[in-house]
């Protein structure tokens, strides 16, 4: 907030969603990530935003990030929060549409996109996806 950002993403071991809520404007944009419901809905309670979902499938690029919680606690989560839920962690191109089929709002994506030979190639797969991401806030 110091540096004047727009928004901030918090976990686990961050200040509470209440506390950092309680220090910015209603504008100001506050994600959570968790993979448990409970955690999501207090996330939800105390003003987040959005929630950060995952890992869905395997991932390298979260060593901690546990077991893959897949299509399903991806669906799980949509069911029980009303805030958007963003899935994260294995996603490709090719598993996008099963997310958002479920419910998920967006993708968050690294490694499908660092780890390709043609990473703009792999972007525009991923924009097919979403053809106004403005219409998405």
């Amino acid at each position: 907030m110091a540096a004047q950002a727009v928004c901030v993403h918090l976990g686990p071991d961050d200040p509470q969603v209440a506390d950092v809520r309680s220090t910015v404007s209603d504008a100001f944009i506050i994600g959570y990530s968790t993979d448990d419901p409970i955690l999501a809905k207090e996330a939800e309670s105390q003003g987040a935003n959005y929630i950060g979902c995952g890992a869905v499938y395997k991932t390298l690029n979260k060593f901690d990030a546990g077991k893959p919680i897949g299509v399903n606690g991806i669906k799980q989560m949509v069911n029980a929060i009303t805030i958007p839920v963003v899935a994260i962690g294995g996603i490709r191109p090719q598993n996008t549409a099963e997310l958002l089929d479920v419910g998920a709002s967006g993708v968050a994506v690294i490694e499908a996109i660092m780890n390709s030979t043609r990473p703009g190639l792999t972007t525009e797969q991923f924009l097919k996806y979403f053809p106004n991401p403005q219409a998405n806030n």
